[in-house]
Parts: structure tokens; sequence; C-alpha cells
């Protein structure tokens, strides 16, 4: 029915040291101000769009978002303006884990797990950030203990980036969307970026807020048959609602779903 900033919360919030505040949402913005702080192509926006959307929620798998391009293609500058309307945190984009348990330890302490620069991922971590994705844990034994162990719980967003794709296992890469950024032919320095999207962040925040209560107030009445259901059928269902909220024809996100699996499962063959 809409949303409003409360000073008492009914729900408390988890807040670790490296926590950062959200924009503080303005009403009356317009989620194409996003378009134009992040290098995204515009065939693929609908899927980052609802991909954004899918992170506000807590009771559905997660989708992971993977943005690969060229070395000039602002992928992690891309990253680190989505990050800033999802989770926003001190260390925005880490480097590669090195450990399964680091990646359990990140989901412990942030929503969006974040990776940039990444040439690879091994089984061991492809199948964790699977876990991750659709809800899971993982136990090790407790230091100076012989017999206790120690539990990690997680359930989060996965965001990642690299020149070439990471995520090539049949899995995880049903769990995934793979956007390719182009290449950046006029640049804009640091600065102006981040005063940019200072500018519109509220906006924006707002947008995203007006555009996720829509969609929820539609959810219920998208129905797809089961012979049409993705693996990921919550971000499916998801996405159809967006998609018909943005006044696309009935069908139009499950057709770009579709198509997108396709292509990433070609590059996997290939």
């Amino acid at each position: 029915t809409g949303w409003a900033i409360r000073d008492n919360p009914p729900v408390r919030f988890l807040r670790t040291k490296a926590t950062r505040p959200l924009p503080e949402p303005v009403s009356g913005g317009d989620v194409a101000e996003l378009w134009e702080l992040v290098n995204v192509p515009e065939q693929e926006r609908l899927l980052v769009l609802a991909w954004i959307l899918e992170c506000y929620r807590a009771d559905t798998p997660y989708t992971l978002l993977e943005l690969t391009g060229e070395q000039g293609s602002a992928k992690s500058t891309a990253q680190r303006i989505l990050r800033r309307f999802i989770d926003p945190n001190a260390v925005e984009l880490r480097g590669r884990p090195k450990t399964v348990e680091d990646i359990f330890v990140a989901a412990a302490n942030s929503h969006l797990i974040s990776y940039e620069n990444l040439s690879g991922l091994t089984n061991d971590q492809s199948d964790a950030l699977c876990t991750i994705c659709t809800g899971g844990g993982y136990a090790s034994r407790r230091f100076f203990t012989n017999g206790e162990e120690h539990l990690l719980e997680a359930h989060n967003p996965v965001v990642l980036n690299g020149i070439s794709p990471v995520v090539i296992r049949p899995d995880l890469l049903d769990r995934s969307i793979s956007v390719a950024l182009p290449v950046i032919t006029h640049r804009r320095t640091d600065s102006e970026v981040q005063e940019a999207l200072n500018r519109a962040a509220p906006k924006i925040m707002g947008a995203l807020l007006d555009l996720l209560c829509e969609t929820l107030a539609l959810l219920p009445t998208v129905q797809i048959p089961p012979e049409s259901l993705p693996r990921m059928a919550d971000f499916a269902r998801l996405g159809e609602a967006l998609s018909r909220v943005l006044k696309h024809p009935q069908g139009h996100f499950l057709r770009l779903y579709a198509e997108h699996r396709r292509t990433s499962i070609t590059r996997t063959i290939e």
C-alpha cells in the first residue's frame, strides 16, 4: 500500500561496524535516473531492476548478479552504485575470497555479498554461493575445542564482476543473471559520478520503493503455468509483476529471462 519512514519500526535491524545508511528516500523520483549513473545496456535493465527488488525481500531464494565486460566498462562503479541502494557498506567491493568460510563470514556480517575483479571460482566456492543464494549453513570445528561445532547460517543476495564470466557451473548458472557491460566512450571523473549520485540518490531510492510497493501489490495476481516456470520461480514471478507495472505486455519478462538463460547456457558450453 506504500512506504513511509518510521522512527520506531516494528522490526529490528542488524548493524555491523561496516554498515552504512541507505539514501533517505524522496517521493516523486524516476528510476530512469539510475541508468544515467550505471552502465547497463537498455535490453538488460529490466533484469537488473528485478534483481534489485528481489534483494529487498527476505523469504525467497535470491538470484546472483554477474557483471562482465572489458577494461573500461565501469563494472566496479556500477556494482558500487547498485549496492548503495541495497546494502551500503564501508567496504563496498571485496577481492576474491580465499576459503568457503570467508564467504559465509561475509554473509553473516552484511546483507549483500559483493566481490570484484574475479578471474574464477573454485568448485567449492561456487557451491557455497549456491547455498547462500537459496539459504543454508556452514559448520566447522569451533576453535580450541575437539567436539563443538561453529555454525554460520546465510541467505543473501550476491553480486560479482570480472572481465570474463566466472559463473560456469550449471547449478550456480541456474541461479544467476549475467550482464555484459559495454565499454564507456564518454567518461566522467569519480568526483563527478559521486556528486551526481549524491544528488539523485534520494529520488532513485524513492522510485525503487514505489516500484517495489506496486510490484508486491500486483504479485498475487501473476499466475504462470508450472511448465513455464524456470528454476528461480519466485524471481520470475516478481519480474513478471514488475514488467506489468512498467506497462510491458504479459509474458515479456519471462521471454526476456528465458532468452537470457539460453544465452548463458551457450556461453557455458563454449
